[in-house]
């Protein structure tokens, strides 16, 4: 008995598998994270409901802890006439930060001597916190963490009811399975889009908007001498390397009041190489006395160098704004793309206005790519990686001369085109009128090309290594007009007709069949132009 075994059946199994298993991994990750918040939900209102009573601070002590710093405190307070001694800050038995500044601002609060409110746990009383877990907080990361398990099991889902829906489609008849729904496409780009311009907006204002008001405001800072108490470089490691950042703290006093800071920049950023952060911590070994700015409004806010580098300024300011206008191009490009369905407008009019593909979209969204590129590289060049900075800026300069080229080509003379009648079936003679804008003069030589394209999805590898692009293949390709004479150039009419072999235009973004024209104009020593005008054959 012979098996017969579609090609692309192991394939499809695969992604179907990987998928599937891809989402159990995140349901087991998402329920451990669920039952962990409840549980700190649970924590913290149970914590809530603990009594107050006064206590008071026996010592407070500030210690350095690998690239953070740690806050312990003792303290003793009395419940029911016994004493009682903790040194728990809350969930966690200390206060722990990443900067002295915000240390100090909590040892204020709790320095030897002081008397703070304490909360303690009415059936053990020798359970006792400084600082009572917040519930809204814990309510937060629960919600957060249901992401996960969400997000598996729409993984472990998807991939079966694809391939069910795939059979139902199938098992419809022939001239059914032609009749297209809309797609779903539109709404899908202008989501992802507003998710690119909320996250650039968020970081913006979050961050860079308030780094440039200070930049501007500190000119008008006045200076203080400063002691340094700590120099280092501070490192962060995760899973696409360790990056550095110059941590200063420092201490200085302001109206007969002692103050303390670590801000070496408003724009500070973590990037990769140490080298440069050294040279910077070098400057400033401990007991050194330097220039400090203050703002004498709130003498709190410090700065030691108030004028940051162009990397920096690029990094935390610009970089947000790309992510912003790459979100807004989404969406523009969501909004403008049409139903899959013909347009029944053209056939109503004698004659019709033909619409020409615009480059100014496609040169603004390459740019916007090419603005991204370069940023990566200035970056890789600071942080001293030869290689990698030959690397990609070669690439860079290949998307720059990508990108004058496409800007040139806006400046292309611009045809407008015109046929009738608007009605077109196979066989159909249509009239063509064009006039063509602008410096006509530099157009050597016009072609005018009749196309019937194919337009179809083609999908290469399996799983993570999965491509897919859109294909464009010629089913009619044909010279109706070609030309050098100016007078003919700039304006003129004929007739060609649609061939009757060939067939109707089907709508469809990813997939159908395309008529247009194709405008192609040879100029010398600039961007020929070329410009494409749909139209369709009913």
């Amino acid at each position: 008995m012979n098996i017969s075994i579609p090609a692309n059946f192991l394939g499809r199994l695969f992604n179907k598998v990987f998928t599937t298993s891809l989402g159990l991994f995140f349901v087991f990750i998402g329920v451990e994270a669920v039952s962990s918040s409840w549980e700190g939900v649970q924590k913290a209102r149970e914590m809530q409901a603990w009594k107050q009573t006064s206590c008071t601070i026996i010592s407070s002590e500030m210690k350095e802890k690998g690239e953070n710093f740690r806050l312990t405190i003792l303290y003793r307070y009395d419940v029911n006439e016994k004493v009682y001694t903790s040194n728990r800050y809350g969930k966690k038995p200390y206060y722990s930060a990443e900067t002295i500044k915000e240390i100090d601002a909590v040892q204020k609060k709790l320095s030897k001597g002081k008397t703070v409110p304490c909360f303690y746990n009415p059936t053990h009383p020798s359970k006792v916190i400084l600082k009572q877990p917040s519930v809204k907080k814990a309510v937060g990361f629960l919600f957060f963490s249901l992401i996960f398990p969400l997000v598996g099991i729409f993984l472990v889902i998807l991939p079966w009811i694809s391939a069910f829906k795939k059979r139902k489609q199938k098992e419809r008849p022939i001239e059914k399975q032609k009749e297209k729904k809309p797609s779903n496409s539109k709404y899908i780009i202008i989501v992802v889009g507003f998710i690119f311009v909320g996250v650039g907006s968020l970081i913006f204002v979050s961050n860079s908007l308030p780094a440039f008001q200070k930049k501007f405001a500190s000119k008008s800072w006045v200076q203080v001498q400063a002691t340094v108490l700590l120099s280092k470089v501070k490192s962060h490691t995760d899973d696409d390397g360790t990056t550095y950042r110059p941590y200063i703290a420092y201490t200085y006093r302001f109206n007969g009041k002692k103050y303390r800071g670590d801000q070496y920049s408003f724009f500070s950023v973590s990037s990769s190489g140490r080298e440069k952060k050294a040279q910077i911590v070098k400057q400033y070994p401990k007991g050194r006395t330097f220039t400090l700015y203050i703002d004498p409004k709130n003498p709190s806010e410090s700065v030691i160098n108030r004028t940051a580098s162009t990397g920096e300024e690029l990094l935390v300011g610009i970089f947000p704004l790309i992510f912003v206008f790459v979100g807004l191009f989404v969406v523009f490009a969501g909004f403008r793309q049409k139903k899959q369905q013909l347009n029944p407008e053209q056939s109503r009019h004698q004659t019709v206005v033909l619409k020409g593909s615009s480059p100014f979209v496609k040169a603004i969204a390459f740019l916007s790519f090419t603005l991204i590129w370069c940023s990566i590289v200035y970056f890789i060049i600071q942080s001293g990686e030869i290689l990698f900075a030959f690397i990609f800026g070669f690439v860079a300069l290949i998307l720059i001369a990508i990108s004058i080229y496409m800007i040139l080509a806006l400046f292309n003379p611009r045809p407008v085109v015109e046929i009738s009648p608007g009605d077109i079936h196979q066989g159909t003679s249509v009239n063509l009128h064009w006039r063509i804008y602008g410096r006509v003069d530099r157009i050597e030589k016009l072609t005018i090309s009749l196309k019937c394209l194919q337009i179809s999805t083609e999908t290469s590898g399996s799983g993570k290594n999965k491509s897919t692009r859109i294909v464009k293949t010629p089913l009619f390709d044909e010279e109706i007009f070609v030309t050098d004479q100016q007078n003919e150039i700039v304006k003129d009419q004929l007739s060609f007709k649609i061939p009757e072999d060939q067939p109707s235009s089907v709508p469809g973004n990813n997939e159908g069949i395309q008529w247009q024209l194709l405008f192609h104009g040879d100029i010398s020593r600039w961007p020929d132009l070329k410009q494409e005008f749909p139209f369709i054959v009913y």
